[in-house]
């Protein structure tokens, strides 16, 4: 297979996926949250910053969390830092998540 094959391959795909939508403005719409079957997910979060937290993951590594009000283990967090306010979801499936605050 040469690379023009490829090329034609992921195009056939792309525009299998865009003729999906209904409404072509549905397209550019965002989905709240990151959502990865099977991968790792690492975040760089601001500190000192109100945010609502939802990761769910096989694990979760977090440095330890200041302000912080709910819930957590090794595999789900759920809660607020600083007050709530930005709300960061993710979920990680079978992945790990990894979080860095700078």
């Amino acid at each position: 297979m040469n690379i023009t094959n490829f090329f034609e391959r992921d195009l056939d795909k792309l525009i299998e996926e865009i003729n999906l939508f209904k409404n072509e403005n549905d397209i550019w719409k965002l989905k709240e949250g990151i959502n990865n079957s099977a991968g790792n997910v690492t975040l760089e979060i601001p500190k000192n910053t109100g945010m609502n937290l939802k990761f769910t993951g096989m694990k979760i590594s977090i440095p330890k969390l200041e302000n912080f009000s709910g819930t957590g283990s090794n595999e789900e967090l759920k809660g607020t830092i600083s007050g709530g306010g930005i709300p960061v979801t993710v979920d990680a499936g079978s992945g790990k998540i990894n979080v860095v605050f700078n």
